[in-house]
């Protein structure tokens, strides 16, 4: 509801009329699906407020049936390998800390570092997931759209060589407009680029902060980690000020997953605390994991 919310006053009070680019005639059913379209579509593909949207490209056919099977099955495996590390804490609805207090505290951030950067990977791919399973729903179920209408949700990320790369490009760009409209316009007008950097990065904040809440986990750290992000991609600006050069290869990339993974604990210990880690989105009996799981321990105890 946050979402549809800010979405629907951006674009509803927006500097110029909201205009589909389809050419296609006005219809009752377009006309339908294009209010749906402003209400729920996430990216505005297709409109002409969203002409500056970065897109990826297609790099494999849409849709392949069997590289959507096999991305499933991993993204399942990652997510019950977390679970593996505490069955009582992670892998339990009450949920648990990503911190194992009983470890001496090398091997306690060494396994913290490990399961933010598995949860990082599993949040990837939730939202990876979850695009492709609505186009499957628009294209083949409902036939409201063709398999071009659903570009990448993601550009490679883990090709980022700078933090401004990855969070302005890379990454999903879902709720773009809406972080640009109610954060990065107001507060850039007040403070330029840099109160438009943590306006943006604040109202993401606020977005993953209310997520949390409704799933009663209200944990600061969670707008804490995006701020941080905000403050990283203002120092990338200085520095391209200062030295003429951007942040950019190898140093670039060590620096961003660096810090991605250094700060990223305030968003991944209220993520597992919340209990969201224990979630089960295929039974039990048929889940590949668990099979597979099963299957490594009878060959092993014959």
């Amino acid at each position: 509801m946050f979402t549809v919310f800010a979405r629907s006053l951006y674009r509803t009070f927006g500097s110029q009329p909201r205009r589909n680019t389809s050419q296609q005639p006005e219809t009752y059913k377009r006309l339908a699906l294009d209010a749906a379209d402003l209400t729920f579509g996430l990216r505005g593909l297709g409109w002409n407020f969203a002409a500056d949207a970065k897109v990826p490209a297609f790099t494999t056919r849409p849709l392949h049936p069997y590289i959507r099977l096999g991305f499933f099955d991993s993204w399942d495996f990652l997510q019950y390998f977390c679970q593996c590390f505490d069955w009582e804490g992670l892998g339990s609805p009450n949920g648990g800390s990503i911190y194992d207090m009983s470890l001496t505290p090398p091997l306690r951030y060494l396994r913290s570092t490990t399961i933010t950067f598995f949860n990082g990977l599993i949040i990837y791919g939730s939202i990876q997931i979850g695009h492709d399973l609505f186009a499957l729903i628009a294209v083949l179920v409902l036939r409201v759209s063709s398999p071009a209408d659903w570009p990448p949700i993601f550009d490679s990320p883990w090709l980022a060589t700078s933090l401004t790369e990855l969070w302005a490009a890379r990454w999903h760009q879902i709720f773009r407009q809406e972080f640009v409209a109610l954060g990065g316009w107001p507060l850039g007008l007040v403070a330029g680029r840099v109160g438009a950097v943590l306006g943006v990065f604040s109202v993401s904040g606020i977005l993953h902060f209310v997520g949390l809440w409704g799933m009663g986990m209200a944990d600061l750290r969670v707008y804490c980690f995006f701020l941080m992000m905000g403050v990283c991609v203002v120092l990338e600006g200085m520095w391209k000020k200062m030295t003429g050069r951007r942040v950019g290869g190898w140093p670039g990339r060590i620096w961003a997953w660096t810090q991605i993974l250094f700060w990223a604990h305030l968003y991944i210990e209220p993520w597992c605390l919340s209990g969201i880690m224990a979630s089960v989105f295929v039974p039990t009996a048929i889940r590949p994991s668990v099979t597979l799981h099963r299957l490594i321990v009878d060959i092993l105890h014959g």
